[in-house]
């Protein structure tokens, strides 16, 4: 048995209103989808997800490195040697590429043998994980508006943009909105220097803060320990942190209480077990969050939280409903701040192939 047939299929999602960051405002997301087909007719799915970082590049640079180094090794590979071909393609692809075919090929697996992707791995996934609504407006009272909305719905965690103006203005309007039930963490993605954000945190700790993610620049990890040491909210390594390497350096610095986890960004969930391993034998917990992806990157995440039940804070895999539309069918809805496993084997979810025609991207 092999894999018969590999399509990509470059994609641009819109948002339905624009995701205001201290990175910037973005009113697009670029990906790829990876289908894997079996001489059988069983499918895999993957996407690849771009990140900005030096190491990677943009969804062009992705693809390009996917048609040259996985295609060809990919089309006609025996299943029963896809553990090999991931070896081989380990030190050739940039992570988010590598992301897509190691899901794909998990994906495929998981639906020749009738199982859900989160019981492949050898450990009890749980059947539900909580994630956090996350806001991104630069407006105190649009924020404010938005986290009333998702609280009426259910989510007992929110996750608000800063490092913008007005920062102390809209978390204050998004507690008062949310209640003092509701959890509240920030995410800085990286904008301040470490004196600012010792400055900004601690006027902000008032607001009754969960945690707050990559407050200073991703390879400041002095900055990073400064931080951690002079404030009282949890530090959370997001973008800093992409391999085990980088991991280390985390830890050996004292930079962080925590790791958000993005398995587009560390290159899979393979390889995310084994950085969320390393993590906790550190004593640092874990989230696993989006990198604003489409649904088979949300449902790689779901499922891959999923197995990893002592992950016990919400998760960041919400972002579905950011967009106008997406490519997929069967992603689980929210339900009380809750995401569970539909049952279906894979990843649960399917390609809609209108939709596919509807947003495809030429990057020729």
């Amino acid at each position: 048995m092999a894999i018969e047939r590999v399509e990509l299929f470059p994609l641009r999602l819109r948002f339905k209103r624009p995701f205001e960051t201290a990175a910037g405002t973005v009113t697009t997301r670029d990906v790829a989808v990876l289908r894997l087909t079996d001489t059988t007719g069983v499918v895999g799915l993957g996407e690849i997800s771009p990140y900005p970082h030096p190491r990677f590049g943009g969804l062009g640079d992705l693809v390009g490195a996917f048609e040259l180094q996985a295609r060809p090794r990919l089309e006609g590979c025996s299943i029963d040697s896809t553990a090999s071909l991931l070896g081989e393609l380990g030190s050739r692809l940039p992570a988010p590429a590598f992301a897509a075919v190691d899901t794909a090929l998990l994906d495929l697996q998981a639906r020749r043998i009738g199982v859900p992707l989160a019981d492949l791995f050898d450990r009890p996934a749980r059947r539900s994980v909580e994630v956090n609504a996350t806001i991104a407006s630069a407006s105190p009272d649009d924020a404010a508006d938005q986290a009333r909305a998702f609280v009426q719905t259910g989510y007992k965690t929110l996750k608000l943009k800063v490092g913008m103006a007005e920062d102390r203005a809209r978390v204050s309007a998004v507690r008062e909105a949310a209640g003092w039930q509701t959890g509240l963490r920030l995410d800085a993605n990286g904008a301040w220097f470490s004196a600012e954000a010792v400055n900004n945190i601690g006027a902000l700790t008032e607001f009754g803060l969960e945690l707050i993610e990559q407050p200073v620049k991703p390879d400041d990890l002095a900055g990073m320990h400064r931080v951690r040491e002079s404030v009282l909210v949890p530090i959370v390594a997001d973008e800093g942190v992409r391999d085990a390497a980088d991991l280390r350096k985390h830890v050996q610095h004292g930079a962080c209480d925590g790791v958000a986890v993005k398995l587009s960004q560390v290159g899979g969930p393979s390889r995310a077990h084994v950085l969320v391993d390393q993590a906790e034998a550190a004593g640092l917990f874990c989230i696993v969050t989006s990198t604003l992806d489409g649904g088979v990157g949300l449902a790689a995440g779901l499922h891959f939280a999923a197995a990893r039940s002592e992950i016990e804070l919400a998760c960041g895999l919400a972002t579905q409903a950011a967009f106008e539309c997406d490519y997929t069918t069967g992603l689980p809805a929210v339900t009380d701040g809750r995401m569970a496993l539909n049952g279906v084997a894979g990843l649960g979810v399917e390609l809609d192939e209108a939709r596919l025609a509807d947003l495809a991207l030429d990057l020729s």
